[in-house]
């Protein structure tokens, strides 16, 4: 004969190990699984990565709100990388462009567009360049939401100078030459002119063809007949019998070519006996 007593306990004992069991089940479900709401913060690009031939200068892709809330979109281009080199700076090198406001509603879509500008460059080889969006107010470097990667291959890249710096000192009052070499990576078939600014500062040839050593002579002679700014700490007591004024110059050689223009910065002192 069986105990119903006994039975009931042994039926309810079980019925409340299963409600506990579902209950818990549940709980993990909404924890791991998440809710319908979706994820408040979200972009999804329609593609990763692309890599370029040496002749296509723009590439765009589709950036889309996949959260649930509006956001505000920023981005930044970051460390260059010359495959098989390592990382490098080219400032403007890549431009980015996104249609409309930066401002995104869930569910709204920007296309974005790369321009690569290959007259800032110096190296030629295989480039590859991240791009990182993320929510404007946060850190760009561990809050991205999403990373466009543009490849691209250059193949001809101009190879001048960036700057001339000629200093001074008292023994140098007349003139002063260097020379700089103009050429290119990947060809030799360019053509080529530099103009400057200032009367002190001069180039020859100041045009050509190809790979060409240019001198550059600066007239300390031209210098004494202009009003400049003093070097910083140039002017000592002139009670002191050694004192010097030192006057710093500083002007652009522009340089063009069928290749890309170059602005090169050209610096130089003025050193005389304080009167």
């Amino acid at each position: 004969m069986i105990d119903k007593p006994f039975l009931r306990r042994k039926l309810s004992g079980r019925v409340f190990v299963t409600l506990i069991l579902v209950s818990v089940f549940c709980t993990l479900c909404t924890l791991s699984c998440g809710t319908d709401e979706g994820v408040p913060v979200a972009l999804e690009l329609s593609e990763e990565e692309v890599q370029l031939d040496d002749s296509t200068a723009s590439y765009q892709v589709q950036l889309t709100n996949t959260g649930t809330q509006d956001v505000d979109v920023s981005w930044d281009v970051y460390d260059l990388t010359l495959v098989g080199e390592g990382t490098f700076g080219a400032y403007g090198l890549v431009s980015v462009e996104m249609s409309g406001s930066s401002l995104i509603a869930s569910g709204d879509s920007r296309t974005v567009l790369f321009t690569i500008d290959r007259s800032v460059l110096n190296k030629t080889g295989t480039i590859q360049v991240p791009i990182y969006f993320y929510e404007t107010g946060t850190s760009k470097s561990s809050d991205r939401l999403a990373t466009f990667t543009l490849g691209f291959i250059n193949s001809v890249a101009l190879n001048v100078p960036s700057k001339l710096s000629f200093g001074g000192s008292l023994d140098m009052v007349e003139v002063e030459e260097q020379i700089m070499i103009v050429e290119a990576l990947g060809t030799n078939d360019f053509d080529w002119s530099i103009t400057s600014e200032e009367a002190w500062v001069q180039v020859s040839p100041d045009s050509g063809s190809g790979t060409t050593e240019v001198t550059v002579t600066v007239d300390r002679v031209i210098m004494q007949s202009f009003d400049t700014s003093i070097c910083s700490g140039g002017t000592y007591s002139s009670d002191d019998p050694n004192c010097v004024r030192r006057t710093c110059f500083s002007t652009p050689l522009h340089f063009t070519s069928n290749l890309g223009d170059v602005d090169i910065s050209v610096s130089a002192e003025l050193h005389l006996p304080c009167e």
